[in-house]
C-alpha cells in the first residue's frame, strides 16, 4: 500500500486522491473505497496543537513536552531513573505522567481530562450519525436507480466526512491532546455529511467546501 503524507499541503484537498487498495474497507452498504486513517501523527496536527497552547495557556506543549514525556514517564530502578517502557494512558499514571508538573490533585486532573473527553464523545457521536445517515442515503438511492455519476458528488463528500472522522478517531486521545481542533474537525465531519445528503435530493446543490 502507497504512504500518503495529506498534510504536506491540505488535509481536505489531498481526500479526492486518496483510495485503499482494491477489496480493502469497502462498505456493504454502498461498495464505494475509503481511506483509514492509521494514527494522524502530522505537523498540521502540531501545529494546531500548539496555536491552543499558546491560547489557552497550555504549558505542556510551550514547554516542549513529548509523548514520552506523559505516555513514559521516568520512574525509579534502585539508582537509576529510566523511561517507563510500559506505554500507555498517563490518566493510569496520573502520579508519575501528569503531577510531576502538575500541582493539582489527581482527581482534579482526571476530571478535567474527562470532561474534554466526554465534549469529544458527543461530537464524536453526533458526526457519526451524520455519516451513516449519509451512507444509508446513498444506499437508497442506489437502490432507486440511480447511476454513479449521480451520486459522485454524495460519495466524494462522504469519502471526505469519514476521513476527518476517522482522523480523529484514531488519533486516540477522545480530544485530549488538541480539543478545539478535534471539535473543528468533527464538525467539518458532520457538515460535510449533511452537504451529501443535500447533493442527493438537488442534483444542482454545489456545495460550499472545494
Amino acid at each position: 500500500m502507497p504512504m500518503f503524507l495529506p498534510y504536506l499541503e491540505s488535509m481536505g484537498k489531498a481526500t479526492p486522491g486518496i483510495r485503499s487498495p482494491p477489496g480493502s474497507h469497502i462498505f456493504p452498504i454502498d461498495p464505494i473505497g475509503i481511506f483509514r486513517y492509521p494514527f494522524p501523527i502530522s505537523t498540521r496536527w502540531y501545529d494546531r496543537l500548539r496555536q491552543e497552547a499558546a491560547m489557552q495557556g497550555l504549558r505542556t506543549v510551550i514547554a516542549g513536552v513529548a509523548c514520552a514525556d506523559c505516555h513514559m514517564p521516568y520512574r525509579r530502578v534502585g539508582a537509576f531513573k529510566i523511561s517507563d517502557h510500559h506505554v500507555r494512558s498517563p490518566l493510569l499514571n496520573i502520579n508519575h505522567a501528569c503531577q510531576t508538573c502538575h500541582n493539582v490533585e489527581e482527581k482534579e486532573l482526571l476530571h478535567r481530562a474527562e470532561a474534554i473527553q466526554e465534549v469529544t464523545h458527543e461530537l464524536r457521536e453526533l458526526a457519526m450519525d451524520a455519516v451513516i445517515a449519509l451512507i444509508g442515503d446513498l444506499k437508497a438511492a442506489r437502490e432507486s436507480g440511480l447511476k454513479d455519476e449521480a451520486l459522485e458528488a454524495a460519495r466524494r463528500l462522504q469519502r471526505q466526512a469519514q476521513f476527518r472522522l476517522d482522523f480523529v478517531e484514531s488519533e486516540n486521545s477522545t480530544g485530549f491532546h488538541a480539543p478545539h481542533e478535534a471539535a473543528r474537525v468533527l464538525a467539518t465531519a458532520a457538515d460535510l455529511a449533511r452537504q451529501g445528503q443535500l447533493a442527493l435530493r438537488d442534483a444542482g446543490f454545489v456545495p460550499p467546501r472545494p
